[in-house]
């Protein structure tokens, strides 16, 4: 599945897989570098050729996966390397980039949905739109067939080896969590950057997002309700973009009414590759809902 969405859509472009399905069946939508993308905030339509949309209900949306390249590919080595490992592997890994903003954390956001089998879908072209609070959009064009005679249109199953059919509590476990982005910005680039973040009503996890560009140490003192964090470049390197800096911490209990996650005034410390003070660094928070998690 992500060869075919990185190939056939790009990091912006939005597809369907497969191109053709009938009512009653699965269908895959390739949305493109989407932030907010969660099953628990998009709204999905259908819109037939000529015809009024269908507003697809929520429990047919089974879920809102990012899917990302394989760090061993041609497009992620090119994409540090700067060398075509692959024909023209780094041109699109340069293309790639640009869709993102030099944001090195890529990924393909793909929402699966049923399409309803008893809504009076026409067989012919039709629309599917995907959308949520905050702005973010995508659409793509299906072809809707006839279902089989004998056997209808059924839902995938998602059949797995061993497991047998994939339910919706293992297929929903790969959707992203509730978290929070910490970004910074600054007119320099510092070498290596300590912050300290205090937490409140909640348990939390720190994730990097590209171990390509950067070393993330972190500790939790459980008594001083604090998360410290050391962000330092692999192999010595100074850090190609501001952006790079960016990590997550994943929300894994609290309420949304009290969680809280902040900067320690006075904590976060910027240094060049001597050890010297940078200034002018600074570092936004923001919280950001996943699929689950959050009351």
């Amino acid at each position: 599945m992500l060869v075919v969405v990185f190939a056939v859509a790009g990091c912006s472009g939005v597809k369907t897989f497969p191109n053709r399905v009938a009512p009653g069946e699965t269908v895959a939508v390739s949305a493109g570098w989407k932030h907010q993308f969660s099953r628990g905030n998009i709204s999905v339509t259908i819109t037939p050729e000529g015809q009024s949309a269908i507003v697809i209900p929520p429990g047919n949306v089974r879920a809102s996966i990012n899917v990302y390249p394989d760090p061993l590919s041609s497009i992620a080595i090119s994409h540090r390397t700067g060398s075509d490992v692959s024909a023209f592997s780094a041109s699109y890994a340069l293309t790639v980039n640009f869709l993102t903003g030099n944001d090195a954390d890529w990924w393909q956001n793909v929402i699966f949905v049923d399409v309803p089998a008893d809504a009076g879908i026409p067989a012919g072209l039709a629309d599917i739109t995907v959308s949520n609070p905050e702005g973010e959009t995508a659409s793509a064009t299906v072809r809707i067939v006839d279902a089989d005679p004998t056997y209808g249109g059924t839902a995938d199953s998602f059949d797995a080896q061993f497991l047998g059919p994939i339910n919706d509590v293992q297929f929903t476990s790969m959707e992203r969590v509730d978290h929070y982005v910490v970004d910074f910005s600054g007119a320099t680039l510092p070498y290596a950057v300590q912050l300290d973040l205090s937490y409140t009503d909640m348990s939390g996890h720190v994730v990097n997002p590209s171990g390509l560009s950067k070393n993330v140490s972190w500790r939790d003192d459980t008594l001083g309700g604090t998360y410290r964090v050391l962000l330092t470049p692999v192999n010595l390197q100074t850090f190609p973009e501001m952006k790079d800096l960016k990590f997550y911490v994943a929300v894994l209990s609290g309420s949304a009414a009290t969680v809280d996650l902040s900067l320690v005034p006075g904590s976060l410390r910027a240094f060049d590759a001597n050890g010297d003070t940078v200034t002018g660094v600074s570092v936004n928070v923001a919280l950001v809902r996943g699929a689950a998690g959050l009351n």
